[in-house]
């Protein structure tokens, strides 16, 4: 068997005989149940590949399928088409956005054969003759799943008006999207800013968002069990001291809500294809640092105090849930931030007037990164008397208190 690194598709990860950790029965439980859905997940941990196998499952290609839970439950007899869109890439102005969901069109309408809907005169208007057509055309309603949704918006944090461009654009497409609900069968959205509670897109707030929801914890993502059966050839070459230390210390695990630890696959994938089995990194911090994170941060309108403590008191890392799930562009928290982003998780919770949550660094290694990125960027940016010395802030920053990731982003963001 092959390692899926790098596979997005699929069909090609199948069709290539690669390890596949079969997530089809959260997929059939949530067509079975719902329609409109969101999953937040951080980069990097399969949301692409989780919106590939749907796009596969709904178009009918029953032999990709061979041997994985839907295979003898999916009535493989009904095909339906899928508008499938994504966000990837630079988008350094509004022009960059609308062209890029302009040629996105323009492959829906190659795909599908569609020649009177390149005319019309709005951008909703497009999408809105696109998936009407295809249904028209099909006789059935269509699936529409769109990846990475926030892209966009993320890729432009750095410059509040344009990101707030882009959130408008992006607004009005899904507002559309959800317009068209007597020409959709299903719809699928996946992204980093989650939806509860944000204020950020008010176009998919009738969406049902799971990224919260224990049922689907692992949907995304391996385990230790996916280790030791789907991956058992790749986990028996391991260091076994080594690697309980890993997984204890070093590996990140995430948790949703729920009692079992997710893995990032990139990072497990890319240790087994070294070959290198006691060469322990975290190789999805080092290869995928969160680009729009340290962006925003190192804008140049942040002030660093003097003095920085350290905060030892747990009290003090407990947030709500309204605020862990919030995003706004002009005001958001920190910490909220980086934990959907992939760089916090939650230990543990408990229950109140709303229910709280205890975050920590996903591991000692990330949190040993964070600090070191953190403290470039405020160097960089330190220089007048008024920021004050940065030896006073390394030496703030030297310990294994991940309050101190807190204080140090707290600060950071505050405001002349």
């Amino acid at each position: 068997m092959n390692l899926p690194t790098g596979y997005e598709s699929f069909e090609d990860l199948r069709e290539d005989k690669c390890y596949y950790v079969d997530k089809t029965e959260f997929l059939y439980n949530l067509i079975d149940n719902g329609r409109y859905y969101f999953l937040s997940r951080p980069k990097r941990f399969g949301k692409t590949l989780l919106i590939s196998t749907l796009e596969c499952l709904f178009e009918g290609k029953k032999a990709l399928f061979k041997d994985l839970y839907v295979e003898d439950k999916w009535d493989w007899s009904t095909r339906y088409s899928v508008i499938k869109m994504r966000f990837r890439g630079r988008f350094k102005s509004v022009d960059d956005l609308l062209n890029n969901i302009k040629d996105q069109f323009s492959d829906l309408e190659e795909k599908y054969d569609l020649t009177d809907t390149r005319d019309r005169s709005t951008m909703t208007g497009r999408l809105r003759s696109i998936i009407r057509n295809v249904h028209k055309k099909t006789g059935k309603k269509v699936v529409v799943l769109v990846d990475e949704y926030d892209a966009p918006i993320l890729d432009a944090l750095a410059d509040t008006e344009l990101a707030k461009s882009h959130r408008d654009v992006l607004n009005d497409l899904y507002l559309e999207m959800i317009g068209c609900v007597e020409h959709i069968r299903f719809m699928f959205f996946t992204g980093i800013i989650m939806l509860s509670q944000s204020k950020m897109m008010s176009g998919l707030g009738s969406i049902r968002d799971i990224s919260l929801d224990p049922k689907y914890a692992t949907i995304c993502g391996y385990t230790e069990n996916d280790f030791q059966t789907v991956f058992a050839d790749e986990y028996n070459k391991l260091d076994k001291d080594q690697y309980k230390w890993w997984f204890t210390d070093e590996a990140g695990y995430y948790r949703w809500l729920s009692d079992e630890k997710v893995y990032n696959p990139f990072t497990m994938l890319t240790l087994f294809d070294t070959h290198d089995f006691h060469d322990f990194r975290n190789y999805w911090f080092e290869k995928g640092i969160i680009r729009y994170v340290f962006e925003y941060i190192k804008d140049g309108n942040c002030y660093v105090p003097l003095e920085l403590g350290s905060m030892t008191d747990e009290k003090e890392r407990w947030m709500g849930h309204k605020k862990l799930t919030n995003f706004d562009i002009d005001k958001f928290v920190p910490e909220a931030l980086l934990f959907q982003a992939g760089y916090l998780t939650i230990e543990k919770t408990k229950e109140g007037y709303e229910r709280e949550y205890l975050l920590k660094c996903c591991n000692n290694n990330v949190r040993n990164k964070i600090h070191q990125t953190l403290l470039d960027f405020v160097i960089e940016g330190l220089g007048s008397a008024k920021r004050g010395d940065p030896m006073n802030l390394i030496n703030a920053m030297i310990g294994e208190n991940d309050g101190i990731l807190y204080r140090i982003v707290h600060y950071f963001f505050l405001k002349y």
